[in-house]
């Protein structure tokens, strides 16, 4: 991208200043619900922002996805050795 060029539609700029950006700034709209799981799944964590809560989820989520599209099946095993079967939608 040359100096003065806008970068394409969702796409951060390849230099900031005089180095090169390696985020992209996202902003969401949530409802209090929404917000209020995040808040807890970030103090049940201990993370230190809510972006790694949401690193850390889409990141958890592939691999759910990529396994489920190879034909795997996810469970969780309870305390008490019984087993559920975790269905993506």
């Amino acid at each position: 991208m040359k100096g003065g060029d806008i970068p394409p539609r969702g796409k951060a700029p390849e230099k900031a200043g005089d180095r090169v950006r390696e985020t992209t700034r996202v902003q969401l709209e949530l409802k209090p619900q929404s917000f209020d799981r995040l808040n807890r799944l970030k103090e049940a964590k201990e993370a230190a922002s809510y972006s790694e809560v949401v690193r850390d989820a889409l990141a958890r989520e592939e691999l759910f996805l990529d396994e489920v599209a190879k034909g795997g099946r996810l469970f969780i095993e309870r305390a008490d050795g019984s087993r559920v079967e975790i269905r993506f939608l």
